[in-house]
This record gives structure tokens, sequence and C-alpha cells, in this order.
């Protein structure tokens, strides 16, 4: 996808001396410096990485075998 941003000249030319740097295009750097700034503010799981990582105890037995014991909603809330 193409986006046409405005950006001030003295960005531009930070830009472009910190893209000849780097051995980068300006794009190449916009492109990362947004994603890291989406990933900061809006990460993509709030979950510790460990969360991922769990494992059901193979011997415990389906939660849904246990429905049976609850008892009926005292009313439709539909």
């Amino acid at each position: 996808m193409n986006l046409s941003i405005y950006l001030p000249q003295k960005l531009v030319s930070k830009l472009s001396l910190v893209a000849q740097q780097h051995h980068m295009s300006k794009n190449a750097i916009v492109r990362e410096a947004l994603e890291d700034w989406l990933t900061q503010h809006y990460p993509p799981s709030s979950w510790p990485p460990h969360f991922f990582d769990f494992e059901a105890i193979k011997e415990a037995p389906d939660f849904s075998c246990y429905r049976h014991e609850l008892s009926p909603p005292k009313e439709d809330i539909f």
C-alpha cells in the first residue's frame, strides 16, 4: 500500500542523513519506525509470553463434563 504523508523539511533532512548512514531506504526507516511505535503503543498481546507455553494436564478431565452439575439460570436473560 502506498501512503503519502507530509514531513517537515528538518525531519526529511534527518531522515535522509540516517538513511544514507545506515544504507537503508527512507521508506524502510519510516516503516520500521512505524512498526516500533505501533508495537510499543498497541502491543499484540498483553499476556505474558509464558502464558502461551501452557500445556494442560492430560490426566485432568475436560471441564465440560461438570456442566450437568450447574444450576439452570433463574431467568432468561434474552
